[in-house]
Order: structure tokens, then sequence, then C-alpha cells
């Protein structure tokens, strides 16, 4: 087993303590148990867009059932669904239903009303658990005419979201 490369992200399942990191240049999501052992890895690299395989997993969460596991997959612009056991599920993916294009996503937070919040570039998007897209955060703030380069997005328990936008050597934290 190759040492992780790039670890990104974190996501800790709750009901059987684990965690999920995000291995983005290996291509894969490792998988701990809470003694840091490591348990099992899933996924592989893909330059084909494969369902299942990624380029570049980045961040991950569970909805809170922890019955599914939310995975942006940087590379080829969607998230992808799986089981906790590493099981693909579905994918959401660009489409003619949602109007602001999932380009490079990296950020990605479940909300307390089941919904997904998706650091996509230049939007925030807004997905049903199924996959319905909802809207996006567009707007503008101090002055700029858009988003640099989302990068990360939470919603606190007040309802705000904030988002992380970077990259391009502004690193903002917004708050809407």
């Amino acid at each position: 087993m190759q040492l992780a490369n790039f670890l990104i992200h974190l996501a800790y399942g709750s009901a059987d303590p684990i965690y999920y990191l995000s291995d983005r240049n290996n291509h894969r999501i490792q998988v701990f148990q809470k003694d840091d052992k490591f348990f099992y890895a899933f996924g592989e690299f893909t330059d084909t867009g494969e369902l299942g395989k990624f380029t570049s997993p980045a961040d991950l969460t569970f909805n809170h059932n922890e019955d599914k596991l939310f995975i942006t997959d940087w590379g080829n612009n969607r998230v992808q669904i799986f089981t906790p056991n590493g099981k693909f599920l579905s994918a959401i993916e660009n489409g003619p239903n949602i109007p602001y294009s999932i380009r490079n996503p990296d950020g990605i937070f479940y909300t307390p009303d089941n919904h997904l919040l998706v650091a996509s570039t230049r939007f925030i998007l807004v997905f049903k658990e199924d996959g319905t897209y909802v809207s996006a955060i567009t707007g503008t703030y101090e002055n700029r005419k858009r988003f640099d380069d989302c990068i990360g997005v939470i919603m606190m328990s007040t309802g705000e979201i904030i988002i992380a936008d970077g990259l391009d050597g502004t690193n903002s934290l917004i708050v809407f």
C-alpha cells in the first residue's frame, strides 16, 4: 500500500468510529480505525470519467444517517456518492438541469436541512441529497463581480454560510 500523497480533507463516521481521508494525488479515499490503523481504501484513477473512480478527490461529507458519503471529484467535475464501505451509488454531474456548471468542485458540506453545499470554483451550488439542483450562491461581495476560487464551504448552526475563497492571493472568508 502506497503511503498517502496530499491528504486534503477528513470525514468522521460516528456510528463506526473511523476516519475517511481524501488522498488526492493517489486518487482514492483512505479509511482508518479510531486507533489510527489503516482499515481499507477505495477508488482509483480515471482519465475517462468512469463512475466510481476519481481524478483528484477533494472533500467529503456524510449525510445525517451516515449511510451516504459524498465526495467532490475535482478533476471530473462532479460529486460522487458512495456507501461508507466504498460501494459506488450515484453521481451528481453537469447536465441541462444545472444552470451553473460544476467545475473543479473542492469543498462540500451537508446542511441540517438535508442539502449539499458544493464549492465549485465561481459558485456555491446547492443540491438536494438525491442530486437535484436547488440553487446557486453567485452574489458579489466587497465590490467584486464574482468569487475568485471557492475552495471550501460550511454552514454555521445560525444558518450563516461561510465560504473560503482564495488561491489567487486574496484568501478571503465570506459570510452569507
